[in-house]
């Protein structure tokens, strides 16, 4: 199955983040406390314990989302051999893709995700999350407020958008959206995002990342801005810098991936708040969280038990060939060599390589292993699988 790895941005941290992880993966404390000597504070101890205000401070809580996605990336994807056609994520989990990506170390993206959330938290400006809109309304009502200082910051469905401004513009928008009949929620502990007002906070990324020494991506990387996917390690830069000043145009994003021939969206973080945008916006029902009951069902009946049960199969049609009596009246060695022992070495061949590479067989090596196995049975004139 072909599928497309999504990763969530700030705002839906909570307490008790990859708890059953750290109880039952010890990488996921491995990787907790390599983020408590890298920070210099406990990390784990406020996503596992709280208090849900600290965790929440931006510093902490961007720290905190990543770190939470790329342990279940690791415990879920990257243990399994699992290898997306492409991944992206909105705003700050377009970099946790990245990470996964191979395109930073875990050290390097932490320190760079800290760093951007104290640049972020110098910008004045506040947010406001509108639903049940729609793009035309929405500009109708900033254009009448006059102002160049306010912004649609992120596109998040043709009727969910994040709207940012100065501290000047805030009551007389807020009033303007209040008369509307929009839902709006005032996002009390951010300031504004994705806008021109953040260009102080991209200029000072872009010095700190100067130096940055990328490496090439082992799978496509979407961007949120544009939907398209990385040209390359070199466009990491840029792309880091144009992030913070541009729009996160996630309806695109969505729209992509409708478009591609991805057959299931995985959500890889905490909650499912992208997981429920895919399904309510795009024809992409085949869709799931690993952060709920039941996306780790879906995950370990669909991803893990099927190229458990094709390993069990491929097993013992190399048992069952290895047991078989060789009933050849007419003994011919060459025959032998070319019709049991050359297609016996061939299917222990294909075997070793997946099992050694840790991923599902294809199923044209399972037909593959099949005819080899029925060649032999032929050949040792015995048949056991009629």
């Amino acid at each position: 199955m072909k599928y497309i790895l999504v990763f969530p941005g700030n705002g839906i941290q909570y307490v008790g983040m990859c708890k059953k992880l750290c109880d039952n993966y010890p990488i996921a404390n491995e990787i907790f406390e390599q983020a408590n000597q890298i920070l210099g504070f406990d990390l784990k101890k406020l996503c596992l314990k709280g208090s849900l205000a600290k965790l929440s401070k931006l510093e902490v809580s961007q720290a905190a989302i990543l770190t939470a996605s790329y342990i279940m990336y690791k415990v879920y994807i990257e243990s399994n051999n699992i290898v997306p056609i492409a991944a992206t994520g909105h705003s700050l989990g377009e970099i946790t893709a990245l990470l996964c990506s191979g395109a930073m170390s875990f050290e390097e993206t932490l320190k760079l995700v800290y760093y951007r959330s104290l640049y972020i938290n110098e910008a004045k400006g506040k947010s406001i999350l509108i639903d049940d809109a729609d793009e035309y309304s929405l500009k109708k009502i900033i254009k009448r407020i006059g102002s160049n200082n306010i912004y649609i910051s992120c596109y998040n469905s043709p009727s969910q958008f994040m709207v940012s401004c100065t501290d000047e513009e805030y009551d007389e928008l807020f009033e303007q959206l209040k008369q509307s009949e929009f839902s709006i929620t005032p996002m009390f502990n951010s300031g504004p995002v994705h806008c021109p007002l953040l260009s102080e906070a991209a200029d000072k990324l872009k010095e700190y990342i100067r130096d940055f020494s990328f490496n090439d991506m082992a799978f496509p990387v979407l961007s949120g801005i544009s939907a398209k996917a990385y040209s390359g390690k070199d466009e990491i830069p840029h792309n880091l810098y144009n992030q913070l000043t541009n729009s996160v145009c996630w309806d695109k994003v969505m729209q992509k991936i409708e478009n591609s021939e991805c057959e299931c969206v995985i959500e890889v973080g905490p909650k499912s708040i992208l997981t429920e945008l895919m399904i309510n916006n795009t024809i992409m029902k085949n869709t799931f969280s690993l952060d709920t009951p039941e996306g780790i069902k879906e995950f370990e009946e669909n991803y893990l038990k099927k190229g458990i049960e094709n390993s069990r199969i491929v097993r013992e049609y190399i048992r069952d060939v290895i047991a078989l009596k060789n009933n050849m009246k007419n003994y011919d060695e060459d025959d032998y060599n070319n019709k049991v022992c050359f297609p016996y070495n061939k299917m222990k061949e294909i075997y070793e390589k997946y099992t050694d590479e840790g991923i599902d067989f294809s199923e044209k090596d399972m037909k593959v292993i099949k005819d080899y196995a029925d060649m032999i049975k032929r050949t040792k004139q015995a048949f056991i699988y009629e």
